[in-house]
């Protein structure tokens, strides 16, 4: 694929994927050759839920069983970089660029 070709020829590429994809992305561009990683972005629940009620697009209900059913980061052999959103957009920022020029 052309992301394939791109992450190949040393580009960053970067993808947001579900975590239940995590594991076999992950592997896969890890044994190319490539810089492979996942930068996992989280909040604490409670931030999350103010979050997601602010937003408006789901009950109280709903917000309740998306953070019920919060999915693992499986393990995989890529290196895994956690970023805790629960700040500031101007601190998770930073830590995002920052993990990004660690893989370059």
């Amino acid at each position: 694929s052309n992301m394939d070709e791109k992450i190949s020829s040393g580009k960053i590429m970067i993808a947001n994927v579900s975590r239940r994809v995590l594991e076999q992305v992950g592997n896969k561009y890890s044994t190319t050759g490539a810089k492979a990683g996942i930068i996992n972005i989280s909040a604490r629940p409670d931030i999350l839920a103010q979050r997601l009620a602010a937003r408006g697009r789901e009950s109280e209900q709903d917000i309740a069983r998306r953070l019920a059913r919060e999915v693992p980061i499986k393990a995989t052999t890529a290196r895994l970089i956690e970023i805790d959103n629960s700040g500031s957009l101007a601190e998770a920022g930073k830590a995002f660029v920052h993990a990004v020029r660690s893989f370059a």
